[in-house]
């Protein structure tokens, strides 16, 4: 009797379609050839780098993408060790220009019983520096707001430190009053600088909210719960006009941090009496859609003009400590890859306009009751 090999087992269960499928999904940043180094995957990353389709690259022969001969010659020596790592290879694109990769091989063999394949992972020496550019650029934006935030805590610090120092030496009730007064200041303006730092890190090092859903309505009743907590609740009226608030909205939590930092900002601006805050929206196929309009605020001009040209980065905000909160809204919107639109009337009302991408959607299922696909639409 014929004993079936690895190999002939591994055939038997996966087509070569499915392999293939296979090889993209374990090797998302690698190309995948055969022993006679025709290629059999690519990864999709890697086509829109070079612009091909995976159509145009398969079955073609991976010396057609290289530069230089020699360096299919010096990858099928360096492989005589089964792999190799951090080889520089230069590959043309769809246009014949040349882009520089560092490459690492290995036969999938070694690992696994895919005996007749090798994978060739590649890095784009072009998009690594870049990422080194922009992380060079956040480490000089931490620096500097270390180094901001370090002085916008001794003022006060120093300050309270000398009124301690004066009241030590005074006796009189009148001017020990005085100073605690003043102490009172220093602190609370010490606190509210703390209190900025404290939101930044507490952001910076959480992770992602549960994926739990909220209904529009539940989402409603707990931003008038902050109404009832930041004013008077004469002063502001929250009207809801969902057409739907049985909808549910993916990430609830994350969604009412959001909107819990954006209503306390509206609420400090200057305001007519008996205002009114306008939320309303509706889940489309891909999306769910939220809209804050305000009546009878007073954006002034001011405000207005930051908020138009705001970059939002770390020293910013810390020199402009009442958009805290529009800054740490956006990091959260920019987590779960949502957008943030602001449009200003000429009575200077305001409407922010938000863009939450659902979590589970497959358009091909996107009518197919109860069934929903896991991954997140980009």
């Amino acid at each position: 009797m014929k004993n079936n090999t690895y190999k002939d087992i591994t055939k038997t269960v996966l087509s070569e379609k499915d392999t293939r499928k296979l090889m993209v999904k374990i090797f998302p940043d690698a190309i995948i050839l055969d022993n006679n180094f025709q290629i059999f995957s690519v990864c999709e990353n890697l086509c829109k780098t070079l612009g091909y389709f995976p159509s145009e690259l398969q079955n073609t022969n991976f010396q057609d993408l290289l530069i230089a001969e020699i360096e299919i010659e010096s990858i099928k020596l360096k492989l005589t060790n089964g792999h190799f790592d951090k080889y520089p290879i230069k590959i043309k694109n769809k246009n014949g220009s040349d882009l520089l990769f560092v490459v690492s091989g290995f036969y999938l063999g070694l690992i696994s019983d895919f005996n007749d394949l090798i994978v060739i992972k590649l890095q784009n020496m072009e998009e690594l520096k870049k990422v080194k550019t922009q992380l060079e650029a956040k480490m000089i934006e931490m620096d500097d707001f270390i180094y901001h935030s370090a002085h916008s805590l001794r003022g006060p610090l120093a300050t309270l430190k000398g009124l301690i120092g004066l009241s030590k030496i005074t006796h009189q009730k009148e001017e020990i009053d005085i100073l605690t007064s003043k102490m009172e200041q220093y602190a609370d303006c010490l606190d509210d600088k703390l209190s900025t730092l404290l939101k930044f890190a507490g952001f910076e090092n959480e992770e992602e909210k549960s994926l739990i859903h909220y209904t529009y309505e539940y989402i409603f009743i707990y931003l008038n719960s902050i109404f009832a907590t930041k004013l008077d609740e004469s002063d502001v009226e929250l009207k809801n006009l969902f057409s739907n608030p049985e909808s549910r909205i993916d990430k609830g939590k994350i969604v009412l941090e959001i909107l819990t930092h954006l209503v306390s900002f509206l609420l400090k601006q200057d305001k007519k009496p008996n205002s009114v805050m306008l939320l309303d929206g509706a889940p489309n196929k891909a999306f769910f859609e939220l809209n804050l309009h305000t009546i009878g605020f007073n954006i002034s001009k001011e405000t207005k003009s930051k908020l138009e040209n705001a970059n939002f980065g770390y020293v910013e905000i810390l020199n402009e400590t009442q958009f805290a909160g529009l800054y740490t809204a956006k990091k959260f919107l920019q987590k779960i890859n949502g957008s943030c639109k602001m449009t200003f009337s000429e009575q200077n009302e305001v409407t922010i306009q938000l863009t939450i991408p659902k979590v589970f959607y497959n358009p091909t299922l996107a009518n197919i009751e109860g069934v929903r696909q896991f991954h997140v639409l980009r």
